[in-house]
């Protein structure tokens, strides 16, 4: 562990666990494994201990300050708020403490992770007799649209079993192979408290679970019908964001356009672009009222990155054309047309 503190890391060490957060798992960002064994295993240690949660109340785990008003009033935002407000009191009144070479370890989990997301906060609940035996847990599912959970450590559900995590944060989810493949997967991340029951599921070296175990697979079964929603919810939020994204573009690509057809023609022509049908021609030239009109609805290719190409192309064409009065100048407006427009749009 010594081995793998370099000299530059170790004038940054502290006793502090703050300031090592700060200092090198906030910029870790991708990987804890980025930080090497020694702050690796102080970052583990934090996780798995049934330690209360690093940080301020209302700032960690979850920052609800990246939560509108309306998304804190929601009465799934609200249970789970209260449940992890309730175990952090809990984890405070055991006062159980661990220290590492003089650091005092707190679990050090800050969600979101990424700037520009969408947050969402999911509340799961389950208590009832499964074969003779009762089972209660809760816990709660935080996803951020659309970037992946950081560090990757903290993607998947970690099960805790009288506040003990049970092999860390698992990225399937409890094998929930449905959306695990998808990317949607690595915006999530979430933890549940057993309440009661699942012991006789544990493995001996109390790290992972005999997946037979009725139990275990009652959890599984709530897990996995809790993503069907969470993973329905994001997906439609994603392409809902995408959708105005591509939108706004789009509308940036028209006024750009229309500028550089105003300033490449010299003002001779100005740019319309309206639905003509998709069998029209590409670009029509009006040179009466002085309008170039290119037709939207015209597909020449189906994938959008040729197809903008290929109108760039003909548009370019045209106004060099129409514009130039020579062989020479036709050239040189064409090259300057597409090496404008290509800079500032594709």
């Amino acid at each position: 562990m010594k081995s793998s503190i370099g000299k530059k890391e170790h004038e940054k060490m502290s006793f502090i666990l703050s300031d090592l957060h700060s200092e090198f798992y906030e910029k870790s960002r991708k990987s804890i494994r980025h930080c090497k064994p020694y702050l690796e295993t102080i970052w583990e240690l934090s996780i798995l201990c049934p330690l209360p949660y690093y940080g301020k109340k209302g700032e960690y785990p979850i920052n609800m300050d990246f939560f509108s008003l309306k998304k804190s009033k929601s009465d799934e935002f609200e249970k789970a708020i209260q449940l992890i407000q309730e175990r952090q009191n809990q984890f405070l009144n055991n006062k159980f403490r661990v220290i590492f070479n003089g650091i005092e370890l707190r679990r050090l989990i800050q969600l979101h992770t990424e700037k520009e997301t969408m947050p969402k906060l999911y509340f799961i609940r389950f208590d009832d007799i499964v074969f003779d035996a009762r089972l209660k847990f809760k816990g709660y599912l935080f996803a951020q649209i659309p970037r992946a959970i950081r560090p990757i450590e903290l993607n998947g559900v970690q099960i805790r079993l009288r506040g003990v995590g049970i092999g860390g944060y698992d990225s399937t989810f409890l094998k929930y192979y449905e959306q695990i493949e998808t990317i949607r997967s690595k915006w999530v991340s979430g933890e549940i408290f057993i309440y009661e029951g699942l012991e006789s599921a544990l493995n001996i070296d109390r790290d992972s679970f005999n997946e037979h175990d009725e139990h275990f697979k009652k959890l599984q079964s709530v897990i996995h019908k809790k993503l069907n929603l969470v993973f329905d919810e994001i997906s439609k939020i994603a392409k809902e964001r995408s959708d105005k994204i591509r939108d706004r573009k789009d509308d940036e690509i028209k006024n750009r356009m229309r500028e550089i057809v105003t300033k490449q023609s010299k003002g001779k022509f100005k740019l319309s672009q309206i639905d003509s049908g998709e069998n029209e021609s590409i670009v029509v030239v009006d040179k009466e009222k002085g309008e170039i009109i290119l037709n939207t609805a015209a597909r020449p290719i189906k994938k959008k990155r040729p197809d903008m190409i290929i109108r760039v192309v003909e548009l370019a064409y045209q106004i060099a054309k129409h514009t130039a009065e020579t062989d020479e100048e036709r050239d040189n407006l064409f090259l300057r047309f597409i090496t404008d427009i290509f800079s500032k749009l594709i």
